[in-house]
């Protein structure tokens, strides 16, 4: 008995992960401004393997980007 399943095709986000110098470089922010963003929600989680930080995803970055950029100012 064939299952669909077998045919369905699966997407991954092969972007290779923003890594911390990168991420400073692009927001031009220290590491410990990155990493307080980080911990008070300003800035998207990295993705965490062994509470070591891999990187940030390049797409859910952008999406912040532009979450930052259509937010209003005070």
């Amino acid at each position: 008995m064939p299952s669909d399943r077998v045919n369905q095709s699966i997407e991954f986000d092969i972007n290779p992960l923003i890594g911390i110098t990168d991420m400073c470089a692009a927001l031009q922010k220290s590491r410990a401004t990155v990493h307080r963003w980080v911990k008070s929600q300003k800035l998207i989680a990295p993705v965490y393997r062994n509470r070591r930080t891999l990187g940030w995803c390049p797409n859910e970055f952008k999406r912040w980007q532009l979450s930052q950029d259509n937010a209003p100012k005070h």
